[in-house]
């Protein structure tokens, strides 16, 4: 099991400042997905998260403080068969889950310990995954938060982090899942990055997200900055989305 899809990514942003690029790139999309079409009707059980409030702001310190000890396990992530929704912030989110459940299934069946054993570089040491709390929007749906926190061995290509996931599950009981928040960084010298993603849920029940990636080549003066902005609203029918601007300030060629 090798975690590649973040350290693919920060190596492709690296490339890209060799190659040329163009700065302040931005970008702006709007999607409607009709949810009786495509969410899975598996959820998670109601009574099993706290109940939380909004609004609801994840910042930095939310992230780094949230309680991980409420465990979640693989087969109930899997169960859920989630539609996951083409954001600006899906890159890797698939990749994260499956490592997830692979470990996490190791433990359940007493193997993980043997494959510690043979554990190489680029491969994932610990990935853990925890629930948060539920959300009851003012359309009377609901919304899971739930957390995976995870690491890699000790050795390059490294990568550590924590995201924040949210399932959405509509008044028909079918659910999507897609990424609120995360703290991670990645590297396989010279290239190293980091990524944060905030979020404020509204009384109105809208997803407003703010994430911000930086990747840095150490032999090359100067970092790549990428901010990506998106919102989502919940409907009791529809999943609309709006993904308002992603701006790349390139300032690798800066001199010291």
């Amino acid at each position: 099991m090798r975690y590649t899809t973040l350290i693919l990514s920060l190596l492709a942003l690296i490339a890209c400042s060799e190659s040329g690029k163009e700065s302040n790139k931005n970008r702006a999309d709007s999607t409607q997905v009709s949810i009786d079409t495509v969410f899975s009707s598996a959820c998670f059980d109601l009574k099993d998260f706290k109940k939380l409030e909004l609004p609801l702001k994840i910042d930095s310190t939310y992230i780094l403080q949230v309680d991980t000890s409420d465990k979640v396990h693989y087969y109930q992530i899997r169960n859920l068969k989630s539609y996951f929704p083409d954001t600006l912030f899906k890159t890797g989110l698939h990749s994260m889950i499956n490592e997830f459940c692979e470990i996490d299934s190791l433990k359940e069946n007493g193997a993980f310990e043997e494959y510690l054993k043979k554990i190489d570089i680029g491969m994932t040491k610990s990935s853990i995954a925890f629930k948060i709390g539920y959300l009851t929007l003012p359309t009377g749906t609901n919304v899971f938060l739930w957390g995976i926190e995870y690491s890699s061995y000790e050795a390059c290509p490294y990568f550590s982090g924590k995201i924040l996931v949210a399932t959405y599950v509509n008044e028909s009981g079918k659910n999507s899942s897609f990424l609120i928040a995360e703290s991670s960084g990645a590297g396989d010298p010279p290239a190293t990055g980091k990524t944060d993603l905030w979020c404020t849920i509204t009384k109105e029940g809208s997803f407003q997200m703010n994430g911000i990636n930086v990747s840095d080549d150490i032999d090359v003066p100067g970092v790549e900055t990428e901010t990506r902005t998106t919102r989502i609203d919940l409907s009791k029918n529809t999943f609309s989305m709006d993904e308002i601007k992603t701006l790349v300030v390139d300032d690798e060629d800066a001199t010291p």
